[in-house]
This record gives C-alpha cells, sequence and structure tokens, in this order.
C-alpha cells in the first residue's frame, strides 16, 4: 500500500510494516541475549541462531507461501517471480520451520541441546509474533469481519477502511495481544526447569489460539483449494496433535506406579477429538451461512481452542503422578 511508503533505497520502497519487521526481529534478538545469559548458553548462540535463521526463515516463509500459491505463480504471475524474495508473500509456518531447523542447526554447531536453544528462542520468538501482528495493519492484512456494532466501530476493536468505508474487527490486534500474553506466561517460574518445556508450553498457547484466530480472518489467508481448509490453522492442529502423540509415548514408557490412568489419557483424546469435531461444525456453520449467529459460532470455537490448549497441557506436563 503507497500511502505506506516511508522512503525508498534506490528504486525499493521501504514502508512502515517492514520497518516494523526489522524492530520486532531485533527487540527479538536482543531478548534472545538474555535469555542465553540467563540459561547459561554457549557465548556465541544467539549470534550464530540470527545467522541461520533470517535466510532459513525468509526461504522457509517463502517456500510455503508459494506452494500454497502456486497456481498463481504457474498460470498467472509466472514461476520467475517465486525468486524475487522482496515482492511480498511470506508464510508464517514456513518461518517457523526455518527457525526450528536454524535452532537444530546451531545446537550441532556450539555442542548443545537443540531443546535448550528452542527454549531460548521461545519467549523472543512470542515477542517478535506480537509486535509483527500489531503492525500487520500496515500491510492491509489482520482484518476480520465487518463491525456492526457502533460501541466496537473504533480502534484498537476496529480499523477503518476508507475505500470500502466500513469498520473491519482488527484480529491482527487480538493476535498481538495473545501473543505478548504467551511471552509473559513464558517467563513464569512454575514453567519445569526440563529442556524442551518452554518451547512446548509456546507451541501449545500459540496453537491453540491460532486455531480460533485464523479463522477471524478475512484477508489473505493461506488455505488449501479447492476447500476452505486454513493451512495455518491446519497446521496449529498437527502441532497440537504432534505433541500429544509425544507425551502418549513417552507415558506408555512410564513405570504403572508413575503415570496416570490410562482412561485419564483416553479421556484427554476424547476431549480432543470432540473439540475437532465442534470446531469443524462451527466452520462450516459460518462458512455456510447457517441459522446460528456468527458471535455465538466463534463463541463456541473460543471454547474449543481453551479445550485444544487444555488437553494438550495435560498431556505434555501432566502426564505422570509425580509432576
Amino acid at each position: 500500500m503507497e500511502k505506506y511508503v516511508l522512503f525508498t533505497i534506490g528504486d525499493r520502497p521501504v514502508t512502515l510494516f517492514a520497518l516494523c519487521i526489522v524492530i520486532a526481529v531485533s527487540a527479538g534478538l536482543w531478548m534472545m541475549r538474555w535469555e542465553q545469559k540467563k540459561q547459561g548458553l554457549h557465548a556465541d548462540t544467539t549470534e550464530i541462531f540470527a545467522l541461520l535463521a533470517l535466510p532459513l526463515g525468509l526461504l522457509g516463509g517463502r517456500f510455503i507461501y508459494c506452494l500454497c500459491n502456486f497456481r498463481l505463480f504457474i498460470y498467472e504471475l509466472g514461476l520467475s517471480r517465486m525468486l524475487r524474495l522482496w515482492d511480498g508473500g511470506y508464510a508464517m509456518l514456513g518461518i517457523a520451520l526455518g527457525a526450528a531447523l536454524a535452532a537444530w542447526i546451531t545446537g550441532k554447531i556450539t555442542s548443545q541441546s537443540a531443546l535448550r536453544v528452542l527454549d531460548m528462542i521461545a519467549a523472543p520468538c512470542a515477542i517478535i509474533i506480537a509486535l509483527c501482528r500489531f503492525a500487520e495493519g500496515a500491510s492491509g492484512q489482520g482484518f476480520g469481519r465487518e463491525v456492526e456494532n457502533p460501541f466496537f466501530q473504533r480502534f484498537p476493536f476496529a480499523v477503518y477502511n476508507t475505500d470500502w468505508e466500513i469498520w473491519f474487527w482488527a484480529i491482527f490486534m487480538l493476535e498481538g495481544v495473545a501473543a505478548f500474553v504467551v511471552a509473559l506466561v513464558l517467563q513464569s517460574k512454575r514453567i519445569p526447569s526440563k529442556p524442551g518445556s518452554k518451547i512446548k508450553m509456546f507451541l501449545i498457547l500459540i496453537c491453540a489460539g491460532q486455531t480460533l484466530f485464523e479463522m477471524m480472518r478475512e484477508d489473505g489467508y493461506l488455505r488449501l483449494e479447492p476447500w476452505f481448509i486454513r493451512i495455518t490453522q491446519l497446521a496449529a492442529l498437527l502441532v497440537l496433535l504432534g505433541l500429544m502423540i509425544s507425551a502418549m509415548i513417552v507415558w506408555k514408557r512410564l513405570p504403572n506406579e508413575q503415570r496416570i490412568a490410562g482412561w485419564k489419557m483416553g479421556l484427554y483424546w476424547m476431549i480432543f477429538l470432540a473439540c475437532v469435531g465442534v470446531d469443524v461444525w462451527m466452520q462450516f456453520a459460518i462458512q455456510k451461512s447457517a441459522d446460528l449467529p456468527v458471535w455465538a459460532c466463534f463463541s463456541v470455537m473460543s471454547a474449543c481452542s481453551a479445550g485444544f490448549g487444555a488437553v494438550a497441557y495435560r498431556m505434555v506436563f501432566r502426564q505422570t503422578l509425580s509432576q
């Protein structure tokens, strides 16, 4: 959006959103240095991670974006546009995968556990996400449905579109606040000190929230064509599912006297699957304009997101009697 162009470098415009991204990443890296010292990691851990994560994150984000929009590039824009990294289009899923790979490589280079490196970046990544989400409105993304209630037709609840002369819900603000809360939670002393605990908590909270926020967005979200399945939402559920399966494997390896009852684990799975079913039902209701009010559908989906997070937390952090 040209009105958000601050200045140009050569023939490349520098937008407000791009500047905010630089500030967000810089703040995150500064916080990583603090986490590095706090956790007693190798002195060069942050620098090595940053040098790896920046290119891998950009390439991963671009790859996933192009993969999800391959028809657009093949039939309209041309395959050469995929290589124009400065020309918009990145997927957070790909950026996250690139950062995870960078953490693993960093652990190998510094002879440290990759889980400890991931723990180091958990809270800073939440801060980066929060700041990037807050700035997302400057890129014309992160908006929801039209706001009909006059009370909420104001910032930060909504933003005004001058072209359409309509107020839209500011979903990017909700996502930013949620990510900031996640960063605060990750600083809690109640989180176990075992390697991997912080990154697991980060994934549980971020993914549980994303199952709701992604459905509330009405902008250029990634989806599986020709269905309405949203890529980020599906990825969030798969991550939670992976954490639960991993916790189940750990639970099965424990002695009987140390692990919780099998019926509790079965109950957790039943609740998770029930939440998935209800969540999909609500999404169909919204997409097909069913008789249910939209606010009621989103309220039920909020409860499902809370259910996803609660079940994943119980399975990952409470699978033994001693915890």
